[in-house]
């Protein structure tokens, strides 16, 4: 599979795998590569390493395993933050993006994103995110703020948009990242049908969520149970 750009996914403190959608975008790159070298052979001389080889492309570290690499511009270069922030720039106005670095952590536990180690890198913003996210988690950060999964999508189409080496059927080609994330929604949505309960990423449910939280901060919103 092809992408625009390295990816690091870094995982939150305390953040279950089960929950973040990083870990699918990893799981999904390294499927693909392996049925794509497979089809290629043992050897792939001369491949863009961009394109051919997912597993290296896309990698996957956590605040809690503390096995985050030591950053630093020099050997990082065209390294970018993917975290909207005041400050942070529009992602097609900084130019060539050799690595986006992807905080997957709960909007309510920003910490992570003022850790030292990325402290050195300018963060980035979409252009233009959906105001709604089709993620099953809610916030109470207001449109545009998307689960870590459609945050990476939405970053590989627009950086390349225009873009001469990216044709029409490779941009179609990153909404298979989303394969996992497509499967789980529709086992959340079927599930709810089944329990004739609203569905949890609808807006009635996130709102719901909302005054709760805000009536009774103790109280634990009701969690998704998946089958």
């Amino acid at each position: 599979m092809k992408f625009p750009f390295h990816i690091d996914i870094v995982l939150g403190k305390k953040e279950r795998k089960t929950c973040a959608t990083g870990v699918q975008v990893a799981a999904i790159a390294g499927a693909l590569e392996s049925v794509q070298d497979s089809r290629a052979g043992p050897a792939l001389t001369g491949a863009n390493p961009l394109e051919s080889n997912s597993m290296e492309t896309v990698k996957l570290f956590s605040f809690e395993d503390n096995n985050i690499p030591t950053y630093d511009p020099e050997s990082f270069p065209n390294t970018y933050v993917l975290f909207p922030e005041e400050g942070s720039a529009s992602i097609t106005s900084v130019g060539q993006i050799d690595r986006l670095i992807v905080l997957d952590i709960k909007w309510s536990k920003q910490s992570g994103s003022t850790d030292s180690r990325f402290r050195s890198f300018p963060r980035v913003h979409l252009d233009s995110p959906p105001d709604r996210s089709h993620f099953w988690r809610w916030h109470s950060e207001g449109a545009g703020m998307l689960s870590t999964i459609e945050a990476i999508y939405f970053a590989a189409m627009e950086t390349t948009l225009g873009r001469k080496d990216w044709n029409l059927s490779d941009r179609r080609r990153l909404i298979n990242i989303m394969w996992l994330f497509a499967t789980q929604y529709a086992i959340v949505k079927r599930k709810s049908e089944i329990e004739d309960r609203t569905v949890p990423f609808s807006e009635d449910a996130k709102l719901e969520r909302r005054l709760l939280r805000q009536l009774h901060p103790s109280h634990p919103s009701r969690k998704v149970i998946l089958p």
